[in-house]
């Protein structure tokens, strides 16, 4: 038993702190960086016809989960997209399909993360929740899962 835990003592003290500074640091993203924000009012009156609305809130914890993510699929397609910080409210009600809503009249999300897809001004489709907006991403953009 000795000789065990001098062994783990050994191992756990051979690295040095130079050893972990080699590692590359995770880079953590930014919303407020080259990112476009819309407010509340500006969901259904974009220049473009189709493109995409993030919801997200800075408390959230699942929203932080997906961030790099979500940045990252900014970044990288061709969509138009919009941000939308909702940490400071947003109309929130119960989950019904709300596919084909045009106005603010009639819209709400579920909760953030919230992603909506949105042809000629109007919900095309939406995903609500982290696993529903990955699956989004790999699947449509990256093409990662069948």
């Amino acid at each position: 038993m000795r000789t065990k835990l001098i062994t783990l003592f050994l191992l756990f003290t051979s690295c040095s702190r130079e050893d972990y500074q080699t590692v590359a640091p995770i880079v953590e993203q930014d919303y407020s960086k080259g990112i476009n924000h819309i407010g509340w009012d500006d969901i259904f009156i974009q220049d473009s016809d189709d493109y995409y609305v993030y919801f997200y809130s800075t408390t959230c914890g699942h929203c932080a989960s997906i961030k790099n993510e979500m940045i990252n699929f900014y970044y990288s397609t061709s969509y138009q997209m919009y941000f939308l910080d909702c940490t400071n409210g947003a109309e929130y009600g119960p989950i019904k399909n709300i596919e084909g809503v045009s106005s603010l009249d009639n819209f709400y999300i579920f909760g953030t993360p919230f992603l909506a897809e949105l042809k000629n001004h109007a919900i095309y489709k939406y995903y609500c929740g982290v696993s529903e907006i990955r699956s989004f991403i790999y699947k449509n953009v990256y093409n990662l899962i069948d």
